[in-house]
């Protein structure tokens, strides 16, 4: 038998990483426990008198004073349930994806390649390399002659939940990110659910010069693939690579509730608004140091321009919010019936619980990265928020966060 420990992962409950995990590989017993809420999750196999086996699965769910159960909002993301919709999806899309029977795990590669995201159900559609002649337990082995085997792979699709991106992203060492190295998928039965671990420290398909410039030719082909079978899908969306795709699905799990509170002095039926903004246009006015009237200006342009594109929205606010925020551009939250500004959002850098702090993010990229021509600078941000700030169009209770 092998135990894998781990400490401080992500609790689906409360969301902060206090949980200390324990998978037996062979069995494919489990325990989750969270020392912050005290969440309890445990997978187990059970034999009655007459020697029988039965697979049990507790749950201890926190309450609050008054009788409120805390299921919290990453628990669905685990659910058995979420990832056969995710099978479901890919199998619908005709997609090639990888198995992970009982007795043998899947090895493979996430490759940074353009990747789908997805808003029902929640999750990212990533090419992978699989490695096809690994192991049971997914390793390669040296032959008795002290030779290694070589790679055989093949380009498939990988489906991962936004809970199971977060637990794969903690893999990596300090400095990595997760196409560095190689993962092991060790079961993928929608009746169990899934459990992702590290194979190794690097990636072994790229210590071959021949097979890099092999599989990154295959990445492209399998990438416009994906595209071609998703376009006109309502719900996804095509971005650079999976860390992109693993952003989106974070700001898709926000929600309106989210945003800065408004009561509107008119009468009427208040409704929230989200003009898209022009970076460059907002760059340019920064770095000329435009007046404030001009930047009032542009913005009451752009709120006029959204109402007059969807004067009466019929969809609900929050699928149009989620929207906004998978168009990846940034954009102004105003009401529609006195046009009074309430925050600006960066899609880009909205962080987890941050949503309504998200006027004033560092935009400024890496010292590893040029900034890219339609992306607002800090300097730029910066002035805009004291340009609106100084005009009154935002609120003292903006840009602060939504109420707890």
């Amino acid at each position: 038998m092998t135990l894998l420990t781990d400490e401080n992962q992500l609790c689906p409950v409360c969301g902060q990483e206090q949980a200390n995990t324990d998978f037996e590989t062979r069995t494919n017993e489990s325990e989750l426990h969270c020392q912050n809420c005290g969440f309890l999750a445990s997978k187990e196999i059970h034999k009655d008198a007459d020697g029988r086996q039965f697979w049990v699965e507790t749950t201890w769910f926190p309450i609050t004073a008054d009788g409120t159960v805390l299921r919290g909002s990453l628990g669905n993301q685990k659910n058995p349930q979420v990832v056969a919709r995710i099978t479901e999806l890919i199998q619908s899309l005709g997609l090639d994806f990888p198995v992970a029977e009982e007795v043998k795990a899947a090895r493979f590669a996430i490759l940074r390649s353009p990747a789908a995201a997805v808003s029902d159900p929640i999750c990212i559609i990533l090419p992978i390399l699989q490695y096809l002649n690994a192991d049971p337990d997914g390793h390669y082995r040296k032959n008795d002659d002290d030779s290694v085997p070589p790679i055989h792979w093949e380009l498939r699709y990988l489906g991962v939940s936004q809970y199971e991106m977060k637990q794969i992203q903690k893999l990596p060492d300090t400095g990595q990110t997760v196409d560095d190295i190689d993962l092991i998928m060790l079961r993928s039965d929608p009746a169990f659910g899934r459990e992702f671990s590290r194979a190794s420290h690097s990636a072994r398909w790229k210590k071959n010069p021949e097979l890099v410039t092999e599989v990154e030719k295959a990445a492209a082909d399998a990438s416009a693939a994906l595209a071609a079978k998703v376009a006109g899908r309502t719900g996804v969306t095509m971005v650079d690579d999976f860390r992109v795709a693993a952003a989106a699905i974070e700001m898709k799990s926000k929600t309106i509730d989210d945003l800065p509170k408004h009561e509107c002095s008119k009468p009427g039926g208040a409704w929230l608004g989200f003009a898209e903004m022009d970076s460059p246009t907002m760059k340019s006015l920064a770095d000329r140091d435009a007046s404030q009237e001009e930047f009032s200006d542009q913005m009451t342009a752009w709120i006029a321009a959204d109402l007059a594109k969807n004067p009466h929205p019929t969809e609900p606010a929050d699928q149009r919010f989620q929207a906004a925020l998978y168009r990846n551009i940034p954009f102004a939250v105003y009401c529609g019936l006195c046009r009074q500004l309430l925050c600006l959002i960066h899609p880009e850098q909205v962080e987890e619980n941050e949503i309504a702090n998200a006027t004033v993010h560092d935009v400024t990229p890496t010292e590893k990265e040029e900034a890219p021509e339609d992306r607002m600078t800090e300097v730029g941000w910066a002035v805009i928020e004291e340009a609106i700030n100084d005009l009154g169009l935002v609120p003292p209770s903006a840009p602060g966060k939504a109420d707890e």
